[in-house]
């Protein structure tokens, strides 16, 4: 189930993407020939057809996004045990 729901929300937005790409391009196009603006949309129409079979065929390319929240040399940096403190304010006491 979690992959049709996966499917489908991809789906969404990509279609959210196509018909705002659409829509933009036909309010730059205002004063353009309504042939012009017609064929924008049954562009975009068309695509959405497409859509579902591009998904399916097409490998998917994930794409980051935002970048990793730690770099990796920083990531490695924390891996790295802590060096043995010489301060004798952390040392534990001694018993008397």
């Amino acid at each position: 189930m979690t992959g049709i729901l996966a499917f489908g929300l991809a789906l969404v937005w990509k279609s959210a993407l196509v018909v705002g790409g659409a829509w933009l391009t036909t309010r730059v196009m205002r004063r353009s020939s309504a042939a012009a603006r017609h064929l924008i949309w049954l562009v975009a129409l068309a695509a959405l057809f497409v859509l579902p079979v591009a998904s399916l065929v097409v490998p998917a390319r994930p794409v980051a996004i935002l970048p990793s929240a730690v770099p990796a040399a920083l990531a490695a940096r924390a891996a790295e045990p802590a060096p043995a403190s010489t301060d004798r304010a952390e040392a534990p006491l001694a018993a008397p």
